[in-house]
């Protein structure tokens, strides 16, 4: 089963993942529950140290309170709780 990420600010489905210090910024096409993820392209590849995850639209940024969400599993977790899901 895969996830759906609907932005709370602009309510678009596109989901990013940011990783600083290389400029890589790749789309993130599935979400599944396992914390597996299906990756778009990969614009300005290099060494990752730390990522985010962000609507690809207007910019929000995923957070567990105040701070960036850094792992996939609590991203996942993040969309499962705060993200409307279709019923199949």
């Amino acid at each position: 089963m895969s996830l759906k990420f609907t932005c709370p600010v602009c309510k678009n489905h596109r989901l990013e993942e940011v990783m600083t210090n290389t400029t890589v910024v790749t789309e993130i096409l599935g979400i599944g529950e396992d914390g597996d993820l299906d990756y778009g392209m990969q614009i300005n590849e290099g060494d990752d140290t730390y990522q985010y995850y962000q609507c690809i639209h207007c910019g929000f940024i995923i957070r567990n309170s105040k701070e960036p969400i850094t792992d996939c599993v609590d991203m996942v977790e993040w969309v499962k709780n705060n993200c409307p899901q279709e019923e199949n």
